[in-house]
């Protein structure tokens, strides 16, 4: 498809998105392309079927996209275009995808998980963790998001720590949040991200282990027995379907709570 014309800028309209992907998950799809040269947003469209017809779902200025809300076992197929002050490209190859619920029994990619702390009450959270991958796959790690969801007995600001990390706690960071979620026992959830030069999870692989640790600002005590994530039973590593994992802002690996 030739690129439209006629915006009104002074540059050149930009050329159509190239590698566009799309990664279904859990009544969603992530799509990914490459960066346009001279582009300002991407409007990304989709249809019930390949021949069309296409409208616009969202428009970001990233190149990357979730759409959400939709339904496990149908397919979406989508395109993707480019747009600045001078107008907008033609539409990108397609990719489709069709969400469906994750298998938390056979996922190539999974989270294990071990309890680094023996008392349940006292003032910090110790969960350490680990990604295996026992697909045929590298999988790069900067694509992958972890979140231990638990309850903040309270208000008080928190704060994330890595004590250890077998890829190096200088390729990780940690960020708390609110999850939004009703259950009284997962209103917290700890993210887990890698920078883009922490490598991959080798296929037939894992991690190595994550000693991650996490207090409120007072030093106020946590009361772990009630928290999603938490088992105290897991004093080895072992596979966490609690303890969520992301590929590209999908769910890949467990089940978040209510």
């Amino acid at each position: 498809m030739n690129a439209k014309s006629g915006g009104g800028g002074t540059g050149p309209t930009p050329t159509a998105p190239q590698g566009v992907t799309a990664t279904a998950g859990n009544g969603q799809t992530a799509l990914s392309w490459q960066a346009v040269s001279g582009a300002t947003s991407y409007n990304i469209k989709r249809a019930a079927s390949s021949t069309g017809p296409f409208a616009t779902v969202g428009t970001t200025s990233s190149t990357t996209y979730v759409n959400t809300g939709l339904v496990n076992g149908t397919t979406y197929y989508y395109t993707v275009s480019a747009v600045n002050s001078a107008g907008e490209s033609g539409n990108s190859l397609q990719a489709s995808a069709t969400p469906a619920l994750p298998n938390t029994g056979t996922s190539e990619l999974k989270v294990q998980y071990k309890n680094g702390d023996s008392a349940a009450l006292d003032n910090q959270l110790k969960p350490q963790l680990r990604i295996v991958n026992s697909g045929t796959t590298a999988v790069p790690l900067h694509e992958l998001t972890i979140r231990y969801w638990y309850s903040a007995d309270g208000t008080q600001p928190q704060t994330f720590d890595c004590d250890y990390a077998t890829v190096g706690c200088s390729n990780l960071s940690g960020s708390i949040a609110t999850s939004g979620k009703t259950s009284a026992n997962a209103d917290s959830y700890l993210e887990i991200s890698f920078g883009t030069g922490t490598g991959n999870v080798t296929a037939g692989g894992h991690t190595g282990e994550m000693q991650t640790r996490i207090h409120k600002n007072d030093w106020s005590n946590y009361m772990e027995t009630n928290d999603y994530s938490y088992n105290a039973a897991n004093t080895a590593f072992a596979d966490a379907s609690r303890v969520t994992l992301y590929r590209s802002g999908v769910l890949v690996w467990g089940e978040e709570p209510s």
